[in-house]
């Protein structure tokens, strides 16, 4: 950070100036090697308190064995009307070194090899009081490339690098370029180039081909920056600073978004200038001017046009009709696919990687045009043959999926399937089964050692598609249809014949102790002693599966009331066609004060009456019709069961 001059200050700046022209005279051999400015701009930021951080920005090429990026600059500022020196920071220190990207704006054309450019910044804060005259900040260097084609004597030229802040500046900052330049444009290409820029202040912006600046000779490369006007640098006819490339259609820059467009028609290099002014309220701020060397140059295309194939991707003859497509294209900014349907006019698509269903099987020609409409554009046609989608399907060839008989015999089944195909089966599962894994279209015989859900995965390979399908087997214990037989009520002290079908090998339990003539006999004779008692029966089939059923037997004292049982019902059917629409017990309660309980198969109490009037139609507690099904009732005179028995509930239709 410099200081302001004021006083005897001046004289020792004089003293230092004398000296470093000495220095420079004796050094005359510098000017030779000097060459080497591509170009550059300045812009400012204010740090409020009359504060303003400058940055120059200089650009050099790292390829022509010039000179090196000074390793500090002093920056100097003016009045903006007298011209009187304001302001000098003195060694400013140059920030990081830069290589600009080889890029020519478009990605479908190759960059000649042996350019290269690079860039540093060198950034200062200097304290600038409002002023109502403004202040002029500048640096200047030489000298310019000796190779530039639109300029004479190019290698005498250096560069002004200056901006003005505006009079009574109220902490504002200048526009700043958004990108750094390509530094290659391409012979008979079209230019997209975007030169914008973005103002923190808001203000409005407006671009344009400038004049350039020179400043520095080749016998001082590195002077004492003086105030402005500054010298324009002329240029070759019929080539000006607003024309200032060869190009067919000429080289413009629009004024409202900065972007450059045109077509360079001649081989060089070429110095432009790009000015962006800003304006507030209708008043010019302050202007950034970009000084810029462009190499127009040959380029080689590098387009290519490609998407994966069937034969690259045998998935893809497995997808069915509908595909999803995916291109390998080189340096594609667009892409248009038609996919080969005669049939229609909307088989085309402009996305990257698209999807598309083809109307039936066949053979369809796929077009890819990538960069479609412009001079880079490259297309690829492939065929695609469409297939039905296979249908991978395992199924169970023979064996039992009963836990006690398994030996299962698996194979593959299903529709479309590709020609001579190889098979790899996985059988999982914890307990694992005799065989986890098998190579083959038929494995051997599978057992798993417990009952349960366990998953089968089977694996489809060929020349042309690959599938795989999982799911589940469920080996179950009971599985077989059995039948024990209705549910009874009998006296106590009453024998109950049971008649159980459905295998060859029987087995009778229950939840309460019963005496048994046979617990092996299917038609087995029981005498139970709790007065409800559920009696099951395992059966076992010929072919050892087995099933499972149960059934209940109620008991009531031979003293109830009315003991000819075969006059209760034990159906309802509440279809409102006036029959059997109610439960009607008249015969047991007697007038009586008698509670009904009715519980579902599960033992839930779902109606509950305390005094029963003989009216229940089939409904809950809520007043909701029960599902059809068989339920249980108890019944209550104060604190004594009476009796118990199941009734049916069949609504059917009215």
């Amino acid at each position: 950070m410099g200081r302001p001059f004021f006083g005897p200050q001046r004289s020792i700046e004089m003293n230092r100036i004398g000296k470093l022209l000495i220095l420079l005279l004796c050094f005359t051999g510098f000017a030779s090697s000097a060459a080497h400015l591509v170009g550059g701009e300045m812009t400012y930021e204010c740090q409020g308190g009359g504060d303003y951080l400058i940055r120059i920005r200089v650009y050099r090429d790292c390829a022509g064995g010039g000179a090196a990026f000074d390793p500090s600059i002093d920056i100097r500022a003016f009045d903006g009307v007298s011209g009187a020196l304001a302001f000098t920071s003195f060694n400013v220190p140059r920030g990081t070194i830069q290589t600009v990207p080889l890029n020519t704006g478009d990605p479908c054309l190759t960059i000649p090899p042996g350019l290269c450019t690079e860039y540093a910044d060198y950034e200062t804060i200097i304290n600038l009081p409002m002023s109502p005259n403004g202040y002029d900040v500048t640096w200047q260097r030489c000298c310019r490339n000796s190779s530039i084609s639109n300029i004479p004597n190019p290698g005498s030229w250096g560069n002004t690098y200056t901006i003005k802040i505006p009079a009574n500046d109220s902490c504002g900052s200048s526009p700043a370029f958004n990108n750094t330049p390509p530094i290659v444009l391409c012979i008979n290409e079209p230019l997209s180039i975007d030169a914008s820029a973005t103002d923190a202040d808001g203000d409005s912006l407006y671009y344009e081909f400038c004049p350039i600046l020179t400043g520095g000779m080749s016998g001082n490369p590195t002077p004492i920056a003086s105030p402005p006007p500054y010298t324009t640098i002329p240029f070759i006819a019929p080539q000006t600073f607003d024309n200032p490339i060869p190009s067919s259609p000429q080289i413009r820059i629009d004024s409202l978004t900065g972007r450059i467009y045109g077509e360079a028609s001649l081989t060089g290099q070429f110095v432009v200038g790009i000015c962006v002014s800003s304006y507030k309220n209708g008043v010019l701020e302050t202007m950034v001017r970009r000084d810029f060397q462009f190499n127009v140059s040959n380029c080689v295309r590098n387009v290519v046009s490609d998407m994966v194939t069937q034969q690259e991707d045998s998935s893809l003859y497995c997808a069915g009709t509908t595909l999803t497509f995916t291109n390998q294209a080189s340096n594609a900014l667009a892409y248009h696919w038609d996919f080969g349907d005669t049939t229609t006019l909307s088989d085309t698509s402009n996305q990257a990687n698209p999807t598309f269903t083809f109307p039936r099987r066949g053979r369809y020609n796929v077009t890819l045009i990538i960069n479609p409409g412009t001079s880079c554009a490259d297309t690829a046609i492939e065929e695609f043959q469409i297939l039905p989608e296979p249908q991978l399907e395992w199924g169970i060839l023979s064996g039992s999926v009963c836990w006690n008989v398994q030996d299962i015999f698996f194979g593959p089944i299903g529709t479309d399937l590709p020609n001579n195909p190889s098979f790899t089966w996985y059988f999982g599962g914890s307990p694992a089964p005799n065989i986890t894994q098998f190579q083959g279209t038929y494995p051997p015989g599978i057992t798993w050692p417990l009952p349960g859900r366990y998953p089968v995965t089977l694996v489809m390979n060929s020349n042309t598609c690959t599938d795989s399908i999982i799911d589940t087997i469920e080996i179950v214990q009971f599985n077989q249809i059995v039948d024990a037989g209705p549910d009874q009520i009998v006296y106590y002290d009453e024998d109950v014949f049971m008649a159980a079908t459905g295998g060859v090998q029987y087995y009778w339990y229950a939840d309460f102790p019963f005496y048994s003539s046979d617990i092996r006999d299917p038609n087995m004779i029981a005498r139970p002693e709790n007065d409800t008692t559920v009696f099951y029966v395992e059966v076992t089939t010929a072919d050892g599966c087995q099933g499972i059923d149960s059934m209940t037997v109620i008991m009531v004292p031979r003293s109830f009331p009315d003991p000819d049982y075969s006059q209760l019902p034990n159906v309802i059917t509440p279809n409102g066609d006036g029959a059997n629409d109610f439960f009607d017990l008249s015969l047991i309660t007697r007038g009586r004060t008698i509670r009904f309980v009715l519980h579902n198969r599960w033992g839930a109490v779902v109606y509950d009456e305390n005094e029963y009037d003989g009216q229940w139609r089939g409904q809950d507690n809520g007043g909701n019709p029960l599902p059809d099904g068989t339920y249980y009732y108890v019944l209550q005179e104060g604190f004594d069961v009476i009796f118990r028995a199941p009734v049916t509930l069949i609504r059917g239709e009215q």
